[in-house]
């Protein structure tokens, strides 16, 4: 038996991905900020690893939400943020281990913390309506950095990354 997905219209797409980085920064929001660390008994610490694990099960809840989209139902702002909350997942991958931190110094937490500001920076550009179309593809570039996938999106010479690092071509 088939089973039908429901493909949402662009502002319904934009009010997900809106309140999935809202998500992120309340998380944050709740280790650093005294107005609301003051009325819990938890630790740094603590607050730092909930946030890597919201990270990580909202990454993961939100790129299933968006698995029924082909590139080409997706807008290009959506797409792209899209391609960020990927490589992003894998990004949160590498900051493994956080789970066993005690100190906030601990090299997991660190790079978590890293992570988490790179990506919020990237994608508040990429959803912005006020960042022009040229400054939102160097901002996925530069965060997603020069994959094949991507590269066949974007215009100019980041469409030849795909036919050189195409090993199956014969010819260039």
């Amino acid at each position: 038996m088939a089973t039908a997905t429901t493909i949402f219209p662009k502002h319904v797409v934009e009010g997900l991905l809106a309140q999935y980085m809202g998500s992120l920064k309340e998380s944050l929001d709740c280790v650093y900020d005294p107005e609301l660390t003051m009325h819990t008994s938890l630790k740094v610490i603590d607050s730092v690893k909930a946030t890597y694990a919201i990270a990580v099960h909202d990454t993961h809840k939100t790129l299933l939400m968006l698995e029924p989209y082909s590139d080409f139902s997706l807008c290009e702002k959506h797409r792209f943020f899209r391609d960020c909350m990927k490589e992003f997942q894998v990004r949160l991958k590498g900051c493994a281990g956080i789970e066993d931190a005690k100190r906030t110094n601990h090299k997991r937490v660190i790079q978590f913390a890293k992570e988490i500001t790179e990506f919020l920076t990237a994608c508040h550009h990429v959803l912005s309506d006020k960042t022009h179309a040229d400054a939102r593809v160097n901002v996925v570039q530069e965060y997603v950095g020069e994959c094949p996938e991507l590269a066949k999106r974007l215009p100019g010479k980041s469409r030849n990354a795909v036919m050189i690092l195409d090993t199956s071509a014969t010819s260039i």
